[in-house]
This record gives structure tokens, sequence and C-alpha cells, in this order.
């Protein structure tokens, strides 16, 4: 476990990591909470780069 008080050894690249890992699971948590269904089929509302491909103008 990371200590994140003033005499640690941590460094900041670590704890910036740490950091991103956690906004990541909360932001699935959220996204799983709004739209449950999602979860069961593999099915998001985010388009995939490829259907952003298909749908981009010309």
């Amino acid at each position: 476990m990371i200590s994140w008080g003033p005499n640690n050894n941590a460094t900041d690249e670590i704890k910036s990591q740490t950091e991103e890992k956690i906004r990541f699971e909360i932001t699935v948590a959220i996204r799983t909470l709004e739209n449950p269904d999602s979860r069961a089929t593999g099915k998001t509302n985010c388009p995939t780069n490829s259907e952003k491909r298909q749908n981009a103008d010309p």
C-alpha cells in the first residue's frame, strides 16, 4: 500500500499511475451502474474506434 503522508517513499510516477488506475476503475463502475444491461451484453453507449471510422465524414 502506498503511503500518501509527508514521509512516504513512493515516487511521483507511482502516485500518478495509481491515481489514473483509480480514476479508470471509478469511471467503469459509474458507467456500469448507469447502464447495467451493457455489463451483461458487453455493449456500451461508447462507439468503438472502428465504428467511429465507419461513421466519419469522407
